[in-house]
């Protein structure tokens, strides 16, 4: 179909771009009638705040982090969405939305991680220390506290085993 009037194009163009904004404005409204913001706090079993709470919708990415005073704020669609809340040593918990807009969540300590495994940075990485083999020497402050040493090096020569220090250039420091 060939349109040979000019003002039939600007007909055409107007129509167009009037059955755009319409649709546009119709999924503007589907998108805010089904998002909602949901607030709420994450505390432990004493009632205190916990900051750093990772709130995730659950089969998304998309997330939160608690502030410091264990709140946080997320929006989500729909009222069947779960939110996922973990934290290091504390036991994950998922609660379902429904009509609420605001939670308050209880967190629990996990018996199985009472403690942080002690954990040694090597050169090329970290490893938990029960699981480190081979030679790992250190020294403490007691091993060069008040004793006279003009350079770094010469507190590390002959303090542990293995360790070569040379001093290349001659000059102190």
């Amino acid at each position: 179909m060939l349109i040979k009037s000019p003002f039939k194009v600007l007909v055409i163009l107007a129509l167009f771009s009037g059955l755009c904004i319409l649709k546009q404005s119709v999924q503007a409204q589907a998108v805010s009638q089904t998002e909602k913001k949901v607030t709420g706090r994450v505390t432990d079993e004493n009632g205190a705040g916990l900051p750093g709470v990772s709130v995730m919708i659950k089969g998304t990415t998309k997330g939160a982090i608690t502030d410091a005073s264990g709140t946080f704020s997320i929006d989500v669609s729909g009222n069947n969405a779960v939110l996922v809340m973990s934290s290091l040593n504390y036991t994950t918990r998922e609660v379902k939305v429904g009509s609420e807009s605001s939670l308050n969540v209880s967190l629990s300590k996990d018996a199985k991680s009472q403690s942080l495994d002690e954990v040694v940075v090597v050169g090329y990485g970290t490893q938990r220390k029960v699981d480190l083999t081979g030679a790992v020497g250190s020294i403490s402050k007691k091993d060069f506290e008040n004793k006279p040493f003009t350079s770094p090096d010469q507190i590390l020569t002959g303090r542990i085993a293995g360790v070569n220090v040379t001093n290349r250039s001659g000059d102190p420091g």
